[in-house]
């Protein structure tokens, strides 16, 4: 087993998509858990702000595997190539962590990830 971290953001509709997310993870990765969701501004597109929020859990399965099964999420929660291209993100799962081994290091300095990452530290530790 080892713990993933993800980063989750949508920009339409974004309570209904994190909430539809949300319960889709905790089929995926039972025991995984949530910060508090954050309005922030979009980075690399020109839409609507996002509602973002991290999560933490276990997975068995490997990287490809498990970003297949987050791709799978997003497509649940009405994501397409098509609505990206209009500047909509229904749903969006990043993989920033795998185990020890830290994802996209440029999501990792954006000011919001390091805020709801110490509260995802925080959260896990109790």
């Amino acid at each position: 087993m080892a713990n993933i971290v993800l980063c989750l953001g949508s920009n339409e509709q974004a309570m209904v998509q994190m909430n539809r997310a949300r319960d889709l993870l905790r089929e995926a990765f039972p025991g995984i858990v949530f910060t508090h969701e954050m309005e922030t501004e979009p980075i690399g597109i020109c839409s609507a702000p996002f509602i973002n929020c991290m999560a933490k859990a276990s997975t068995p399965l490997d990287y490809e595997k498990t970003r297949q099964r987050l791709k799978q999420i997003e497509a649940q929660c009405g994501d397409s190539p098509e609505l990206r291209r209009q500047r909509i993100v229904r749903m969006d799962i990043d993989l920033l962590q795998l185990g020890r081994k830290r994802l996209k290091p440029n999501d990792w300095q954006r000011p919001y990830v390091a805020e709801l990452y110490q509260e995802l530290k925080t959260i896990t530790t109790k």
